[in-house]
């Protein structure tokens, strides 16, 4: 008798821990996921506002973000992002220093069963789960179709971007896409073409200054590859005087380049719809954590090792006619912001 109570009581004991672990199980809450975002560098202006827009989606989304900048060095970039790897984190996007090293952070972070997004700089690796960017030699492309239009004949001066960057190779590509039946032709000379260490404004201006030198100011168009690095060559070109007398062409938007264009000493710059890309990167981010396919793929693109899916996003061309546009109507930057330096009665209605 004794016995069968003892059943009796360990059975209901036992459905007692087991309602009880039920319900606390019902009751903790469910982890949040973790992304980390590794950035070759946040010297820029344009990679500081992407950092704010992973911030922002992945707080709207409800995961926890953490981020390393790597500060233009492959060797930190690698050890950051195994030590991301090694804290825990549930997905990798990357923006690569380096295009051939970068692939060892990705095989890391691939051993740990963690999924990657290549971000807006290819990586040479065959284990990347999505590439989110541009077409990017069509970014060389249109680098150089407004060059055309202001400069169809001439000397040309090319301040491309990084070695390291396989986006410099891409972009240049595209460049002499447009500028090659120019060339056979004899209406154009490329006098110089040089990458730059780093994307650094100060080597671009370096650059610039070579360029001048070398060809006794002779240069009727110069195709700088970004932004910051188009500052240092107006820098270069205004100790000459020259600065708003040879058309200068950048990329990235960023707001000292509006301010130039509306100056006129930036002929243009290509706009690079950076919120959006952050917002399809951290979404294609969970998805992967989450163990999807990322919805929004809609091609490939080729890097040195095969096809990597992509979602893909596409640039616009700011000039002074199409700043308010697309600038000051899509809520980029504030008149008073890209207008600070142009008397008020000069401003666009």
């Amino acid at each position: 008798m004794k016995r069968g109570i003892s059943i009796v009581l360990a059975l209901v004991l036992g459905m007692i821990l087991f309602v009880s672990c039920q319900q606390a199980a019902a009751a903790a809450p469910e982890q949040r996921l973790k992304i980390g975002v590794s950035f070759a560098s946040l010297q820029e202006e344009r990679w500081n506002r992407e950092k704010t827009f992973f911030e922002n989606k992945a707080e709207e989304l409800g995961v926890d973000i953490v981020f390393q900048d790597a500060n233009n060095d492959e060797n930190i970039q690698n050890n950051q992002v195994e030590n991301m790897v090694t804290d825990g984190i549930d997905c990798l996007i990357i923006v690569a220093f380096n295009a051939r090293t970068a692939a060892t952070s990705v095989r890391y972070a691939k051993d740990a069963g963690i999924p990657v997004v290549c971000y807006t700089k290819m990586i040479d690796s065959d284990q990347l789960d999505v590439y989110v960017g541009f077409v990017v030699r069509q970014l060389g492309q249109e680098l150089a179709k407004p060059a055309i239009e202001v400069a169809p004949k001439g000397n040309y001066a090319i301040i491309a971007g990084a070695a390291t960057d396989n986006n410099t190779a891409l972009m240049r590509a595209g460049v002499y896409d447009i500028l090659q039946p120019y060339i056979d032709s004899g209406d154009i000379k490329v006098v110089f073409d040089q990458d730059t260490e780093a994307w650094s404004p100060e080597r671009a201006m370096a650059n610039a200054e070579n360029a001048l030198t070398q060809n006794n100011n002779d240069i009727d168009a110069i195709i700088s590859f970004n932004d910051g690095m188009a500052g240092g060559v107006i820098q270069a070109l205004r100790a000459q005087g020259l600065a708003g007398q040879i058309p200068v062409i950048g990329g990235d938007g960023e707001l000292a380049a509006c301010q130039r264009i509306v100056e006129g000493t930036q002929l243009c710059s290509l706009f690079y719809p950076l919120q959006e890309q952050a917002e399809k990167a951290i979404i294609a981010a969970v998805e992967l954590a989450k163990g999807q396919i990322p919805s929004e793929i809609d091609t490939e693109t080729p890097n040195e090792v095969g096809m990597v899916p992509t979602i893909t996003v596409y640039a616009k061309t700011i000039t002074k006619d199409t700043m308010k546009e697309i600038i000051i109507d899509g809520d980029i930057f504030t008149m008073e912001e890209v207008y600070a330096n142009i008397p008020r009665d000069e401003w666009p209605e």
